[in-house]
């Protein structure tokens, strides 16, 4: 299984993650860098090319949220 982590964090991981991770090499971490810096090179293409579609009203996400609705904790 492999998660997002960038290079040099470290995650406090409970035991049942741990145990996985350490003694069965099951949970490997991934350094999102190199996958930044790839699609990085291809927004501005994907803009050009896409662009107008991408700004489509019918193409925008539909905020379904009821009203007197609060943010969720962030403690």
């Amino acid at each position: 299984m492999a998660r997002v982590v960038p290079e040099g964090v470290r995650v406090p991981d409970p035991d049942h993650v741990r145990v996985p991770r350490d003694d069965l090499g099951f949970v490997q971490d991934i350094d999102p860098a190199g996958a930044v810096e790839a699609a990085s090179r291809h927004l501005p293409r994907l803009v050009d090319e896409r662009g107008e579609e991408l700004r489509s009203p019918r193409r925008r996400p539909r905020a379904d949220v009821p009203v007197g609705a609060r943010p969720l904790s962030t403690r």
